[in-house]
């Protein structure tokens, strides 16, 4: 078949790797590798103040037991 009629029968939602990228690809064995998932950004993360309120405790000091549950 040549590579006009591969065209016409490709799925419009694929991509076909050219011949210069394929050339880069390599094959390698399947293995664990560790990693840190890493986003980094610029910016400013906002809260959702339509889903969020803000708590204010009347006593300071670290939590030591959640009586209460979510929707509580």
């Amino acid at each position: 078949m040549n590579r006009k009629a591969l065209r016409k029968k490709s799925n419009p939602c694929q991509n076909r790797a050219s011949v210069q990228q394929l050339k880069t690809l390599t094959i390698e064995t399947v293995a664990a590798h560790s990693f840190m998932s890493e986003e980094l950004t610029e910016g400013k993360i906002a809260v959702n103040a339509d889903r969020a309120t803000p708590v204010f405790s009347p006593y300071s000091g670290r939590v030591a037991r959640v009586v209460a549950g979510p929707g509580d």
